[in-house]
This record gives structure tokens, C-alpha cells and sequence, in this order.
């Protein structure tokens, strides 16, 4: 017997289960950005931005979060590229 149709059987079942995992909360990805961490610590930990900004000289990324992109989160950096902190809401500032 063919060991194929119960490897792809397994495989479904394995999908099916990771498409039903919990879905992470916008505020707990943006929990885990902390201040003083660099820019690229942030990239690696969240992903890049959906937009870029620059405030008073200063970086900020933005992000749309959430299930549809509807929760917006701005990470804000200060002169040395490093967190400063964020906020739940639109980068102020001029886009990139």
C-alpha cells in the first residue's frame, strides 16, 4: 500500500490545525518592541513598516495591524535610531 495518500492526509490535517492557532493581538506584537531597541531589532521582531515617516527630524514607522490592517501602531526612534516608544495610532509627521 502506498504511503502517499496518508502523508498528504497528514499534511491537510496539519494545515488545518495551524490555520485554527490563536491569533496574535496587536497589542501584544507591539508589546514586544521595546525602548532602545534599534531599528533593524524592530524589523526583525515585527517586520518592516507599512509607512515611514519623519517628526521633528526623527523616524517613525507605521504599522496596520490587526485582522483586516485596522489597528495602526507608530514606532517612534530618536536621534541614535532607537526605540523612543510607541503609541496605538498614526505616525505624526511627514511620509517618506
Amino acid at each position: 500500500m502506498s504511503k502517499l495518500p496518508l502523508c498528504a492526509f497528514a499534511a491537510a490535517a496539519l494545515v488545518s490545525l495551524a490555520a485554527c492557532g490563536p491569533t496574535v493581538k496587536p497589542d501584544q506584537v507591539m508589546a514586544s518592541v521595546l525602548p532602545g531597541m534599534t531599528e533593524n531589532e524592530v524589523y526583525k521582531r515585527i517586520g518592516p513598516p507599512d509607512r515611514e515617516y519623519v517628526a521633528n527630524g526623527r523616524d517613525c514607522f507605521g504599522y496596520d495591524l490587526g485582522n483586516y490592517g485596522n489597528v495602526p501602531f507608530a514606532v517612534y526612534f530618536d536621534n541614535s535610531h532607537k526605540v523612543a516608544g510607541t503609541v496605538r495610532g498614526e505616525c505624526k509627521g511627514r511620509r517618506r
